[in-house]
């Protein structure tokens, strides 16, 4: 179960796996039903059920950005499908974008880090011209990302609806890693900190380019399915 904090109350999504629909319906409804008793006493509560078992294919969304901030400009978007069942991995989305209503510093950390350059984002479309399709591949598949608060955040603040939301891999991999912090609480561990732990004999360098990022998170979030569906 993943919780996630919104204003004035708690959105739970419940991911119901290794049991028939019949029985997982009977839970949803057991734990909406309590939810509404809560609900009647303290902040709101809904429930958005994603039930693991009916999934056979996700979809993995990574964007590059000049910054932080939802202010900075979206200068890349990749988006992957991952079949859950055999691990394929196909292309639905690689563009260089730009957004003209934002300033693009020459100097931004992505074009440093990468071999994303400068002069490529600014000859590119508006983010607006692949909205349609974009939005299409939110509308039918269950989107994750790495760090899912970080693309998810930028997406929505322009207008994109993501109602199905696959679980986050990074928060899978705090509790698989465990690495301390100074606290004593696990840390977020990095995408690269994963990807050491899961592939320890394939190296590979996040390269900070869209569509190979969103590629390497889905190999990443099948080699935890994988491992979770071992486990059960």
């Amino acid at each position: 179960m993943q919780e996630n904090k919104i204003e004035n109350g708690w959105i739970i999504k419940i991911f119901i796996t290794n049991t028939g629909k019949k029985e997982a319906n009977e839970v949803y409804k057991r734990i909406e039903n309590l939810a509404n008793k809560l609900t009647s006493i303290g902040p709101t509560i809904k429930i958005s059920k994603l039930q693991e078992f009916e999934l056979e294919e996700i979809a993995i969304v990574d964007i590059e950005t000049t910054g932080l901030n939802i202010s900075d400009a979206i200068v890349e978007i990749g988006i992957c499908k991952l079949n859950l069942k055999t691990g394929d991995i196909t292309p639905l989305l690689k563009e260089i974008c730009q957004e003209h209503d934002k300033k693009i510093d020459p100097n931004a950390w992505v074009f440093n880090h990468s071999d994303l350059k400068y002069y490529d984002v600014k000859k590119a479309p508006d983010l607006t011209t692949f909205s349609e399709e974009i939005q299409r591949i939110f509308n039918k598949y269950p989107m994750t990302a790495y760090n899912q608060n970080f693309d998810f955040k930028f997406l929505k603040n322009r207008g994109f609806t993501i109602e199905k939301e696959f679980w986050d891999p990074m928060f899978k991999a705090q509790y698989i890693l465990k690495i301390p912090r100074y606290n004593g609480e696990y840390k977020w561990p990095s995408f690269q900190e994963a990807w050491n732990y899961f592939f320890p004999n394939h190296k590979y360098s996040e390269s900070h380019r869209a569509y190979d990022d969103a590629l390497h998170e889905a190999q990443l979030v099948y080699e935890i399915y994988k491992r979770e569906k071992k486990v059960k």
